[in-house]
């Protein structure tokens, strides 16, 4: 018997704890024993983004003192999508389940990661020095967040160093590709994009058919998923990843 049940929310990049709080509300689980927690991408300093994608994993354990005595699961939007592939690929049997949102599974080729480094590092330099919601406006233009929710976003919520190391560290350049790799994980796997996220159905077209996999495209909705359809994220945590 597990002794209590831990849910842990990783947010994208510019994201917030916070955002997570529409998801968690309609969250019907009083009457078990159950721990939420938000996770700070940005702001904790033992899983920041001063860590590389490969340390992130064993990090995340230490930090949270992941154990098998709980019933643990991972729900993660966009970049902590894809941070919580490296916390399931430390170790997938401390986990009961994982979301991912929005989550991509990484590049397929080095010269589609090489082709990458550069426009990280220039959205890494341009967050770095120019005028915060400047830079915003035009990250909010690129077209995959085009349709859909765009979230309030203030200057005094982050640390500029920080969204340029999360950009550069944490970049799709540096991130092996998952797509086959999480075929082989014993735990349930639920993968949801919307259905205006054409780019992001492709990405999980490609992901292996196993009893363990669940693929979800989510209806008037697009890239941020998470805001777009907040009650469909919390009905599957509630009725689809967390029940037996």
């Amino acid at each position: 018997m597990k002794s209590r049940k831990r849910i842990f929310f990783l947010h994208g990049f510019l994201g917030l704890p916070s955002d997570w709080d529409e998801i968690i509300k309609d969250l019907n689980l009083d009457h078990i024993q159950t721990e939420l927690i938000r996770v700070d991408l940005l702001n904790d300093a033992q899983i920041c983004p001063e860590i590389t994608l490969e340390q992130f994993g064993k990090r995340f354990l230490e930090r949270f003192q992941i154990s098998e005595k709980d019933e643990n699961y991972l729900v993660g939007y966009s970049m902590g999508g894809r941070l919580s592939l490296h916390v399931v690929q430390e170790n997938p049997k401390l986990w009961s389940g994982a979301l991912f949102v929005s989550t991509g599974t990484g590049l397929k080729t080095q010269a589609e990661k090489k082709d990458r480094v550069p426009a990280d590092q220039k959205w890494a330099k341009r967050f770095l020095e120019e005028e915060f919601q400047s830079v915003l406006r035009d990250w909010n233009q690129q077209p995959i967040f085009l349709h859909g929710y765009e979230p309030a976003r203030e200057e005094k919520n982050y640390d500029h160093g920080m969204l340029a190391q999360a950009l550069t560290n944490w970049s799709l350049a540096n991130q092996k590709d998952f797509t086959q790799i999480v075929g082989a994980w014993p735990m349930k796997q639920i993968w949801i994009c919307g259905e205006g996220d054409p780019k992001y159905q492709k990405i999980y077209s490609a992901l292996p058919k196993s009893d363990q996999i669940q693929i979800q495209i989510v209806k008037n909705a697009s890239h941020r998923l998470l805001f777009d359809q907040p009650k469909c994220v919390s009905d599957l945590i509630q009725n689809e990843l967390i029940q037996k």
